[in-house]
């Protein structure tokens, strides 16, 4: 029985192809013309796209050539900027005189990795580790006792990074989102006059609005009196996780005298992902 229906399928099949043949033929046909259509297409597009490039290339090396400016001309506007000295600074409180140096980096899409000594009176410091971030001015400070001659600065083993487009297309967002921290219930507490042991306190609550947790993430502590910097100081967190609020305590041993603000900046390195703690 088998043998009789394949065969009657066999004998359809031929007599469907041998009444379709003429209109098969035609899809066929039509098919290469569209396949060939549109790889033609894609060369003429091609082959118009490197011209208009050509001629836009030739424009700019006659420019070049016109302007006078060399290739190494244009790769050193291609490079970063040095960093720049806003200002060299002291604040004496006491017996302590704090040397604050501001530096800036002019550069939007580069960050700077550095050594940096800050001294006094030719006291040879051991260098520490600094950096900047794009388009970044931040205080640099560091406190002598009993300090007396000459603020000395000294910057080396400068290396810069760009910031990769590709992997960071909005440098201002990636950083807004990772430096977003509400500082809240500033204080400054005076020692009172005669009370023995008692220092100068500035008081705040910080909240972690970020999505990143950071291991040990540093604070500088600022405080004016009016528009003027009286007093600056550090403190590191341990382990702040994100949406937790720490309450937090500086202190001066040295009295500042009065104090009308409290201003509390970030200090960490976000391009540097061994700060972060790992997501749970």
């Amino acid at each position: 029985m088998e043998g009789p229906q394949l065969a009657d399928r066999q004998l359809t099949a031929a007599l469907w192809f041998v009444n379709h043949r003429i209109v098969l033929r035609r899809i066929l046909i039509i098919t290469l013309i569209v396949i060939a259509a549109a790889f033609w297409g894609y060369v003429i597009f091609a082959v118009a796209r490197d011209i208009f490039q050509l001629q836009t290339r030739r424009a700019s090396e006659l420019e070049l050539l016109g302007s006078g400016a060399s290739i190494s001309d244009h790769v050193q506007a291609a490079a970063p900027q040095e960093i720049g000295l806003a200002g060299v600074e002291t604040l004496v409180s006491g017996e302590v005189t704090d040397v604050i140096v501001r530096l800036q980096n002019l550069n939007p899409v580069w960050r700077a990795r550095f050594r940096y000594t800050i001294g006094m009176g030719g006291e040879n410091l051991v260098a520490r580790d600094g950096f900047l971030l794009p388009g970044e001015e931040r205080l640099f400070f560091n406190s002598f006792r009993g300090g007396r001659g000459t603020p000395d600065f000294r910057l080396e083993q400068v290396a810069w990074f760009r910031v990769a487009a590709r992997q960071t297309p909005d440098i201002a967002a990636f950083t807004e989102e990772r430096l977003r921290f509400d500082v809240q219930n500033t204080a400054f507490v005076s020692a009172q006059s005669g009370d023995r042991g008692a220092v100068d306190r500035a008081k705040f609550s910080i909240t972690n609005k970020t999505a990143y947790g950071f291991f040990e993430p540093k604070f500088l502590v600022l405080l004016y009196r009016g528009e003027r910097l009286v007093g600056v100081q550090s403190t590191v967190l341990d382990q702040f996780k994100s949406g937790a609020t720490r309450e937090v305590e500086v202190s001066w041993f040295d009295r500042v005298g009065a104090v009308s603000r409290v201003e509390v900046i970030p200090e960490i390195d976000i391009f540097d992902p061994s700060v972060y703690m790992r997501l749970e």
